[in-house]
C-alpha cells in the first residue's frame, strides 16, 4: 500500500490487520508471511513510500497463466 500524506490512521489500522491475519496464517495452499516493511514519508527521497509485505515466492508460474490452462484443458 502506497503511503501519501493523505493516508489515513484507519487505513494504516486496515493494513496492520491484514499483516497480523496473514503473519497467523499457517496452510500448505498459502504463501507464507515472511516480513512487512514501512518506508514512512520522510525517507521518499530515497525509497517509494508504503507497507510492504513480504511473502513466500510462488514458484512455478503465473497464477493467471494456471487459470488458463485449467480453463484451456476444461473446453
Amino acid at each position: 500500500m502506497a503511503l501519501t500524506p493523505s493516508t489515513t490512521d484507519k487505513q494504516r489500522k486496515s493494513i496492520d490487520k491484514e499483516i497480523r491475519i496473514h503473519a497467523a496464517l499457517r496452510h500448505d495452499n498459502v504463501l507464507e508471511f515472511l516480513n512487512a516493511v514501512v518506508v514512512e514519508l520522510k525517507h521518499s527521497h530515497l525509497y517509494f513510500p508504503g507497507i510492504y509485505m513480504l511473502m513466500e515466492l510462488a514458484a512455478g508460474g503465473d497464477l493467471f497463466d494456471k487459470i488458463g490452462q485449467l480453463v484451456a484443458a476444461e473446453l
